[in-house]
C-alpha cells in the first residue's frame, strides 16, 4: 500500500507507517496529530488478523482496536470537512466500511 500511495502522488512525509503494529493509544495519538495538522485527507489501511461482522473490535497482531475509536475520528472528520477513508484488509480480502455496516462519511 505504501508504494501505491507514493505512485499516486502522496508525499513520503505525509504517510505514517506502523510496521510493528499499532495499539489503540498509538492510533489515537497519530490521528490526533493528523487532525492537529489540519490534514485534508486521512486514509487508514489496516492489515487485520480477522474481522467478524457485528463485532465491536478487530485485532492488529495482538492488539484489540475498538471500532468506536475509528468512528469517533470519522465523525470528527465529517464535522470539519476532511476526507476520511478506512480499508480493512484481512485474509486476502479488502473489506470496506459499507460492507461492515459502518456509515460512509466523507470522500
Amino acid at each position: 500500500m505504501y508504494e501505491r500511495l507514493l505512485s499516486e502522488g502522496y508525499l513520503e512525509r505525509d504517510i505514517t507507517l506502523f510496521p510493528n503494529g499499532v495499539d489503540e493509544l498509538m492510533l489515537e495519538c497519530a490521528l490526533n496529530g493528523a487532525f492537529d495538522s489540519e490534514a485534508d485527507e486521512i486514509f487508514l489501511y489496516f492489515c487485520a488478523d480477522s474481522i467478524k461482522k457485528g463485532s465491536d473490535t478487530f485485532f492488529l497482531r495482538d492488539e484489540e482496536i475498538r471500532f468506536d475509536v475509528i468512528s469517533y475520528y470519522e465523525s470528527l472528520a465529517k464535522k470539519i470537512g476532511s476526507a476520511f477513508r478506512v480499508v480493512y484488509d484481512c485474509d486476502d480480502e479488502m473489506i470496506s466500511e459499507t460492507a461492515l455496516g459502518w456509515e460512509k462519511v466523507a470522500q
